[in-house]
């Protein structure tokens, strides 16, 4: 799981994976408040922005590939979002 593209407000992250593996994904994180949040993606995508962070805060996100009703090992990865400047 890499991160693409970093802004005061927004991640990119992109992952690749065999085609056809996954029916979709999960990108689990927290929000500025500690609080879980997950961000379904097509199963067709390797890339999301993860949209309204917070400004100067680090945070972990956890990628999913979701079979059916499986879900796969992790992918982690983690940001700093920019500063307001």
């Amino acid at each position: 799981l890499s991160v693409l593209d970093v802004t005061s407000d927004s991640v990119r992250l992109y992952w690749t994976v065999p085609t056809g593996s996954f029916d979709s994904f999960l990108v689990q994180y927290k929000d500025a408040d500690g609080q879980p949040q997950a961000l379904p993606v097509e199963g067709s995508s390797r890339e999301v922005t993860v949209n309204n962070l917070a400004p100067s805060r680090r945070y972990k996100f956890n990628l999913y590939g979701v079979s059916g009703r499986k879900r796969s090992s992790p992918l982690s990865t983690d940001a700093t979002t920019a500063s307001l400047t």
